[in-house]
């Protein structure tokens, strides 16, 4: 069965990109974006744009999934073109 409803969300924080969004609990979404060249991270906000939770990564990820309303997984990939602190 396809579900089809629709959130307009006003983000409070720009984004490079938004990479993977899944709508969560209690009117909340997920998201992996993108805030900087090689920097990648997973935001929380709810349906009002608002910053709920954000954490961004010392390594890029590689791709993101919702296992469940409440648990949001993402791979992490090492690259051989990471220039960050912790190099190659």
């Amino acid at each position: 069965m396809l579900l089809k409803s629709e959130t307009k969300v006003n983000l409070k924080k720009t984004y490079r990109k938004i990479l993977y969004l899944y709508p969560a609990y209690n009117n909340t979404f997920v998201f992996l974006g993108s805030v900087g060249l090689r920097q990648d991270c997973v935001t929380h906000v709810d349906a009002e744009g608002k910053l709920l939770f954000e954490h961004v990564f010392p390594v890029p990820m590689d791709t993101a999934g919702m296992i469940s309303d409440r648990e949001f997984i993402m791979v992490e990939t090492r690259s051989k073109f990471y220039l960050g602190p912790e190099g190659a």
